[in-house]
């Protein structure tokens, strides 16, 4: 039998939070403002008073509250909350209107101090932190920060439209497809339901890494029944639905080929992160010892990355969704 270690539950996050995570999340800032054209959406920034207050949901290194603390009016207050400080900036690097605090967005009651005392309310890249599959508990909890009248902004990553992608003929991507399929049956096995992750994804791709690993998809089944859809697919209906919320902007953003190559490598900075805890998985299906395990992936990482630089693109599907507080 081999290590019989555990994977950690998606609830403890499994990504980092170290020195290469933060600079994933510099880099995922930077294709995310590309994709975009924006940091708040229009329909808010044309709608915003003076001395207005701005929260940060998951700010992580507080990237994009710096960067929006630029373009608003130095009488703006702008607050990050996390779960964890690990990634907040020193205090003496903050502007003064920039304030970081730790804040559990899934917690069943939220400080009553922050209830109903912002404008605005941003969230971004949360795939992983919502829990089986249900956004409506971040989407409550946000809803409660806002003043009414104030506006809710969801940025999200739709990894159930995760895959590789050749861009020419002479591509081949076998290594990096066999990692695709890895991470999603990591984060299945973690209890990660985004929905349905695996089944979308192998309807696409008729690969032979994927059939290699079929013994690992087969207990994604009984976790996915016969769904086949994304709640990020559906974050407008969520906002819709939601008796505090007006929908005033729902939409997949267009492929975008200039943040095609920044796309690929924070997915393989990711791949990085998510590594040992699938060598973890991989190991107790195969019964091999991690370390066997480990060095393979390794090797299939460095083979991913030689793919990406001649010709592979590692790509999912993005959202944007914006509602007002009635």
């Amino acid at each position: 039998m081999g290590d019989t270690e555990q994977p950690k539950p998606i609830a403890q996050y499994p990504l980092g939070r170290d020195l290469h995570a933060s600079a994933r999340l510099y880099l995922q800032h930077l294709f995310w403002n590309i994709r975009l054209g924006y940091l708040l959406h229009p329909s808010i920034s044309v709608d915003l008073k003076p001395q207005i207050r701005v929260a940060d949901i998951g700010t992580g290194n507080a990237l994009w509250l710096l960067e929006l603390s630029q373009d608003l009016p130095s009488d703006t207050q702008l607050v990050g909350y996390d779960i964890s400080s690990a990634q907040f900036p020193n205090k003496e690097s903050l502007p003064p209107q920039v304030h970081l605090e730790i804040l559990d967005i899934l917690s069943d009651e939220l400080p009553k101090e922050v209830v109903g005392t912002f404008d605005v309310v941003h969230i971004r890249a949360l795939v992983l932190v919502v829990q089986a599959g249900d956004p409506r508990t971040i989407l409550s909890n946000s809803c409660a920060l806002l003043k009414p009248g104030g506006y809710l902004q969801w940025d999200e990553a739709d990894m159930s439209a995760f895959q590789s992608v050749l861009l020419n003929s002479q591509a081949t991507n076998a290594a990096s497809s066999r990692l695709v399929q890895h991470e999603l049956q990591y984060l299945v096995n973690c209890g990660f339901k985004n929905e349905y992750v695996l089944l979308s994804t192998m309807k696409r791709q008729r690969l032979t890494p994927l059939l290699v690993l079929l013994k690992f998809v087969a207990p994604c089944f009984e976790i996915i029944g016969n769904k086949c859809s994304s709640w990020v697919k559906h974050l407008p209906e969520y906002f819709s639905s939601s008796s505090e919320l007006e929908l005033v902007a729902g939409s997949r953003l267009p492929k975008c080929s200039v943040s095609q190559k920044l796309e690929t490598e924070n997915h393989l900075m990711a791949l990085e992160d998510f590594l040992p805890g699938i060598a973890v998985h991989v190991a107790r299906v195969e019964e091999k010892v991690v370390p066997e395990i480990q060095d393979a992936l390794d090797k299939t990482l460095k083979s991913a990355i030689e793919e990406a630089s001649k010709g592979v693109a590692l790509q999912m599907d993005w959202y944007t969704c914006v509602g007002r507080k009635v």
